[in-house]
């Protein structure tokens, strides 16, 4: 059964709040985390950065699922990559994955602050902006 979902994602930068960042998908009851992402590089969603380099965090809620960053070939998994996004969405009504950019931070220093600090369900609350920048 397919079903639509939500993407959506930070601005960064002014000129960048002028469009609407919200992106309706239709994905498979069989479609992974690694697909949807794949799939959202092929779009181009996530802005580019002059200088090459940008940070990004993919969520669901509190769910942790990927570092992301414009200067890597691929993603960094904080879950399983072959996970089906219905399964992490398990009956929510509106199901909404988000980016939170992190301008550049550093993405390996993100990638292993959050990988060893979040709870055994990747569970993190607050912006992690703030977390990576208080350590």
């Amino acid at each position: 059964m397919d079903r639509v979902i939500v993407i959506s994602r930070e601005s960064v930068c002014l000129g960048d709040d002028c469009e609407d960042h919200n992106l309706k998908i239709n994905i498979r009851e069989t479609t992974t985390l690694n697909e949807i992402i794949l799939d959202l590089f092929n779009r181009r969603y996530l802005a580019s950065i002059d200088g090459g380099k940008a940070t990004w965090v993919f969520k669901y809620h509190t769910q942790l699922l990927a570092v992301i960053a414009q200067e890597w070939d691929k993603p960094q998994y904080l879950v399983d990559k072959d996970i089906k996004i219905n399964n992490l969405l398990n009956s929510c009504e509106k199901p909404e994955l988000f980016f939170e950019y992190l301008a550049q931070i550093n993405p390996d220093i993100v990638y292993k602050k959050l990988k060893y600090t979040v709870d055994d369900n990747n569970v993190f609350t607050g912006k992690i902006r703030n977390y990576i920048n208080s350590l």
